[in-house]
């Protein structure tokens, strides 16, 4: 005997099944409409999430290519054409290449003492490092005092012994 029922078929025998079942239980209609909610409701965020930030991030790229023309204060032109993206490159560039003072804060080529001066970008990796090595040298105070004091304690013995050696001058039965 050959039965000719396929997945539909299948599918909608089991959906009658559960709705002849359970026609009578208004609290599972109730949890059914409550989870299909929150599905509709999770793909509609994730759909607007996603359409918002492409088009914010096509709208950012369109006005950092957008070519800007440099004006003085005077809204007279400056230098050549140019976008926005290159002016913000450019000065990016400029601001780690500044030379800068022990503070950090920019210095002059005609200041005295400009030849200590680093770029930003050396001060502050420098600043990085420093503070991190300070940051591990507390991590590990109580270690390095453990080890300061047996290194005193051992050099103290050796003294003691040195000491008491020069004032005793009698062979030990060691």
């Amino acid at each position: 005997m050959n039965v000719n029922i396929d997945q539909e078929d299948l599918l909608s025998m089991a959906a009658e099944k559960l709705a002849d079942e359970y026609a009578d239980h208004a609290s599972i209609g109730q949890m059914l409409q409550s989870k299909i909610r929150e599905r509709v409701d999770d793909a509609i965020k994730t759909t607007i999430d996603d359409r918002v930030e492409a088009a914010l991030n096509a709208a950012l790229s369109e006005t950092l290519d957008q070519t800007i023309q440099p004006v003085d204060v005077f809204g007279e032109k400056t230098g050549e054409p140019t976008t926005l993206r290159a002016t913000l490159s450019q000065r990016a560039k400029d601001f780690w290449s500044t030379k800068v003072d022990r503070n950090g804060k920019p210095v002059g080529n005609d200041t005295w003492g400009s030849r200590e001066a680093k770029t930003r970008a050396e001060w502050m990796l420098g600043k990085i490092v420093s503070d991190e090595f300070a940051s591990q040298v507390r991590e590990n105070a109580v270690e390095i005092a453990a080890t300061f004091k047996e290194a005193m304690r051992k050099d103290a013995h050796a003294m003691i012994d040195k000491h008491i050696d020069g004032l005793i001058k009698a062979k030990s039965a060691k």
